[in-house]
């Protein structure tokens, strides 16, 4: 099997036609590291909330779970790419409060796409951190977005 930078890559319309599971899988077969439950219900977590979410942009961009970044060795849960923006997505599936420390890190893998990646060097690259438990609908921090699940679908994309 050829290397990837990524775990799992589709377009968005492919990506909300496969199942949970098929993802999953996918994703558990090009891991290196083993995968324990909290790994799996992350990622169950964030293909749920992706399905819904990315649907109203079906035809309008790519899904890249578990992404590489070149040079640095740190991993994004999830890259969204819709009409040439980059959304870099860390997801805080098992955290019931947003943590500063999460945006710092959406914020660096940010940076080192933009810095490292050469497709990324003119891009717009939009940091994102998602807390589903999160009891607060959503709050704004400096240029950093952060959501809760029942939020993102209108305000992910501004």
């Amino acid at each position: 099997m050829a290397a990837t930078r990524y775990y799992y890559s589709d377009a968005i319309s492919t990506f909300l036609t496969k199942s949970v599971n098929e993802i999953v899988g996918k994703l558990t077969l090009m891991s290196q590291h083993d995968i324990n439950d909290e790994t799996s219900h992350s990622w169950v977590d964030e293909i749920i909330i992706l399905h819904e979410v990315l649907a109203p942009y079906s035809e309008r961009g790519s899904v890249y779970f578990e992404y590489n970044i070149p040079r640095m060795g740190r991993r994004v849960d999830v890259i969204v790419i819709i009409d040439g923006i980059v959304f870099v997505l860390e997801f805080k599936t098992a955290e019931q409060k947003f943590r500063r420390d999460a945006m710092i890190q959406a914020w660096d893998y940010a940076l080192d796409l933009k810095n490292f990646q050469e497709g990324s060097f003119s891009r717009v690259l939009v940091p994102i951190v998602v807390v589903p438990k999160e009891k607060d609908s959503w709050k704004s921090h400096s240029t950093l977005t952060l959501l809760a699940k029942q939020n993102l679908p209108t305000l992910a994309i501004i």
